[in-house]
């Protein structure tokens, strides 16, 4: 437990370049989902969905 409230996470998209090569508001969306700090993450559902839909604009768009 310690361990997750000290150290940062390793970056999305570190471990999945392939995945997210292409979307970087995606790897936005996941870095603040994962932030430690809970001011810093979406603060509602609506938000984050808000968020996703727009990235899904984005990518249908290209």
């Amino acid at each position: 437990m310690t361990k997750v409230l000290t150290q940062e996470f390793h970056n999305f998209s570190d471990i999945h370049a392939d995945l997210l090569k292409n979307i970087p508001a995606l790897n936005q969306i996941l870095d603040k989902i994962l932030e430690k700090d809970p001011e810093s993450r979406y603060q509602s559902g609506n938000e984050l969905a808000v968020a996703l839909h727009s990235c899904l604009k984005n990518i249908k768009k290209k």
